[in-house]
């Protein structure tokens, strides 16, 4: 059986749609059907395709990376490929694990005070949050994140290859998130379970050129 592989941040990892993970109030509360599904699990299904999710909440693009590369030997030319490209200024350090490393969302460090009981002394603490600070919004590692993800598209050899970023997915699938979903009783700019779905039909018709054509 050909494998949808889908690799990126929450966006493919389903936050807020999934059970049994941290964020998962909109699911305990809103989903009211089976069918109620993230876009990779509607995909697969609509396909007939054995799914395998890498995606993971707050991912870097060196993650996603590191991902790919890692399963590229598995991917067949009958599978379908789709990368979710996230925030530049997203970047991993090495955790306590010594084979593990730890995400920094740059977007919210300077106010995250947790990220303190992580590192372990000040020094560490303050080079990261300079860093983030000052360096990695900028667009020097975006263009160096697109030359990095242009490469592996050129060398994955699969039947379908589609990429999206995180930052565009409401503006090119005008896809509902949950903040929407639920009138603004949460807080939350990730798919909602409608969202899921009209997301998984942007896809499909992004794949198989077919504007129009609905999955559901």
């Amino acid at each position: 059986m050909a494998t949808l592989w889908t690799f990126g941040d929450s966006m493919t990892f389903g936050h807020g749609c999934v059970p049994n993970y941290e964020g998962d109030e909109y699911y305990k509360k809103y989903k009211k059907s089976d069918d109620d599904l993230i876009w990779p699990v509607i995909l697969a299904n609509k396909l007939g395709y054995k799914l395998n999710n890498l995606g993971k909440c707050g991912a870097s693009n060196d993650y996603i990376f590191d991902k790919i590369i890692d399963n590229y030997h598995s991917i067949s030319e009958n599978d379908i490929v789709i990368v979710n490209k996230t925030f530049s200024y997203r970047f991993d350090i090495p955790s306590h694990n010594p084979d593990e490393f730890y995400n920094v969302c740059g977007e919210v460090i300077k106010s995250d005070t947790g990220y303190k009981t992580t590192i372990e002394n000040k020094e560490k603490y303050e080079t990261i949050v300079n860093f983030s600070y000052y360096f990695s919004g900028h667009d020097v590692y975006r263009k160096r994140h697109e030359k990095r993800y242009d490469f592996l598209k050129s060398i994955i050899k699969c039947y379908k290859y589609f990429e999206f970023y995180t930052q565009t997915i409401w503006e090119d699938s005008h896809a509902q998130n949950i903040k929407d979903a639920t009138k603004g009783k949460m807080e939350d700019y990730h798919l909602s379970f409608l969202g899921h779905k009209q997301f998984a039909n942007y896809v499909y018709s992004s794949l198989f050129n077919e504007d129009g054509k609905k999955l559901l």
